[in-house]
């Protein structure tokens, strides 16, 4: 099971950074942006104010953070579930 739960772990982290339908179905980002997150900030640059480039960077970023984490998880967590 330890590789299964290794990548459930993974998989978690990634969906916990990707929340969109939940802020924009119930709140558009909340009172006074409180429950905004980057994906809905990606969404408010790119098809409200048309800043596509800006979106496109702010997506880059964002990709880049979570491959970062993701790697950093899968190095640690191998290392622990390993005995």
């Amino acid at each position: 099971l330890r590789p299964v739960m290794l990548m459930v772990i993974v998989m978690a982290t990634i969906g916990s950074f990707q929340v969109f339908d939940a802020v924009y179905v119930m709140t558009f980002g909340g009172p006074a942006n409180s429950t905004s997150s980057i994906v809905w900030l990606i969404y408010q640059k790119a098809f409200v104010a048309f800043q596509m480039g800006s979106a496109s960077a702010m997506g880059i970023i964002l990709f880049l953070v979570i491959f970062v984490i993701s790697i950093i998880e899968l190095h640690v967590l191998r290392q622990k579930f390993e005995y």
